[in-house]
Parts: C-alpha cells; structure tokens; sequence
C-alpha cells in the first residue's frame, strides 16, 4: 500500500523524564515526525507518527485515523 503525504510534517520531542528542579527550560530532543497521508488507493487520509530506531530505519510508531 502506498501513502502520500498531504501536509507539512510537525518533527515531534520529548523532553527528558528526570531533570533537577534548576532546571526551568528542559532541552528536548528530536524523536520523529507527525504527518498527514493520504493512501493512494482508495484515498483514505491518516495521522502518523514515525520514530527512527538506532539502527536509522523509520517505523511506523502510531496511526490515527
């Protein structure tokens, strides 16, 4: 099956899950996109989340629909 994105991808963070109480601003770091596709064959449109692993491949993390 294949999708086509039909918006501007959003990169997704997440801030770190401990952090002293000095810290006011938490650095977050980049974890994957969001994006809206559309499939191609009987034109459906989902969200996805994608999440890169250590290996540098994407996964498919969550689909809303």
């Amino acid at each position: 099956m294949r999708w086509r994105v039909i918006d501007v991808p959003t990169p997704l963070t997440r801030e770190p899950e401990w952090l002293p109480p000095e810290i006011t601003h938490a650095p977050a770091h980049f974890v994957g996109w969001r994006f809206t596709a559309r499939n191609e064959v009987d034109g459906v449109a989902s969200v996805f989340d994608v999440h890169r692993d250590d290996a540098g491949r994407w996964h498919v993390a969550h689909r809303y629909d």
